[in-house]
């Protein structure tokens, strides 16, 4: 199992909102004839330049133990992730849930960008979600 799908459905996704790539022609052959000058090349560094710049990478389903169920480990965090979500929204950051698991934590967001899980393809053609991406430049371009 590839666990980098929903990254690199996220990564291609700001690739069609900078029109680096168009919907529909994402595949991995699209990637590979795009031009890729000015982009960062390790992806270690669009984190460090996204927590450097206050951006907060929170996956809802916080996972110690791959034994266990996800949905039991993420009701065990729900708690704490919705705090954080309520405290960060308040302060005024832009909130996005993507997934089923993280849309119960709407609520406890202002106005929040809400989409399917970015693990599938038609993630890319939401309108919320690119407009959010584009603000990625700053962690992407070199």
């Amino acid at each position: 199992i590839n666990q980098a799908t929903s990254l690199r459905n996220m990564l291609k996704a700001w690739f069609v909102a900078t029109d680096r790539l168009a919907v529909g022609q994402t595949s991995s052959n699209d990637v590979r004839r795009m031009d890729r000058n000015g982009l960062v090349a390790v992806l270690g560094e669009v984190f460090d330049r996204g927590r450097q710049s206050g951006w907060l990478w929170l996956n809802a389903g916080l996972s110690l133990r791959p034994a266990r169920p996800k949905a039991a480990q993420i009701r065990m965090w729900e708690r704490l992730v919705n705090a954080v979500l309520r405290d960060v929204s308040a302060r005024g950051a832009r909130v996005a849930l993507m997934g089923k698991f993280a849309e119960r934590f709407e609520c406890a967001c202002h106005h929040p960008i809400v989409s399917v899980h970015p693990m599938r393809e038609c993630f890319m053609a939401n309108q919320d979600v690119t407009g959010l991406l584009r603000r990625w430049r700053q962690l992407i371009e070199a």
